[in-house]
């Protein structure tokens, strides 16, 4: 018999849905991590690619959000320039329920900003 088969711990319920759980935290952190980092490589090259669209970053700001009739609304990447305004939202795995989401974040955008 193994030497996990052996510790009654190991087959304890318990201590597997509590490994389960961490594992899970560990992952959703990982997630977490994971975004913010692709959201700031999203950022740094904005002005850079919305230049060859002739839009200026005059400023960049990122995870903003904002609560409108009592519905709270966020924005991963956010630039300006006085005239113009491009709302981004960065996705690693880009999904048809993503895009729909995204643009009826969009029908409410110039109420929130």
């Amino acid at each position: 018999m193994s030497k996990a088969l052996k510790n009654s711990d190991s087959l304890n319920p318990d201590k597997i849905l509590q490994s389960i759980v961490e594992l899970r935290k560990g992952i959703e952190a990982s997630n977490k991590k994971w975004g913010k980092f692709a959201e700031s490589v999203v950022s740094g090259d904005l002005p850079e690619k919305l230049s060859k669209y002739d839009i200026e970053v005059h400023s960049l700001a990122e995870n903003i959000r904002s609560t409108i009739k009592g519905k709270e609304c966020e924005y991963d990447v956010i630039a300006a320039n006085g005239e113009d305004v491009v709302a981004i939202e960065v996705k690693s795995t880009l999904r048809v329920e993503d895009v729909k989401h995204f643009s009826k974040k969009l029908e409410s955008f110039k109420e929130s900003f």
